[in-house]
């Protein structure tokens, strides 16, 4: 009984490791592929279409940032006007 419990842990044990050596080689690869890319962004600076315009991820959100910021500092606005609205009325 032991005997096939020992076997078992120790069958898992040599699957952990595979799957270990498996992700430090794809680490490996990725590190390779991110040097050649960037070896290559020297060499090519007038052919960028195989390079996105910008480092961020991928988000799928398509709003405008520039929109939001305005309408944020419009409110602010606001409010600093507000205030100062009712300091000059108090008196």
């Amino acid at each position: 009984m032991f005997e096939a419990q020992w076997k078992k842990v120790s069958e898992e044990k040599d699957d952990e490791e595979k799957v270990d050596k498996e992700e430090d080689n794809e680490e490996k690869v990725d590190k390779e592929k991110t040097q050649k890319h960037s070896s290559h962004d020297d060499d090519d600076d007038d052919d960028d279409s195989h390079h996105s315009s910008s480092k961020s991820a991928p988000t799928g959100d398509s709003s405008n940032a520039a929109l939001w910021i305005a309408l944020v500092l419009l409110a602010a606005l606001g409010v600093v006007g507000t205030i100062i609205y009712r300091r000059r009325n108090r008196k």
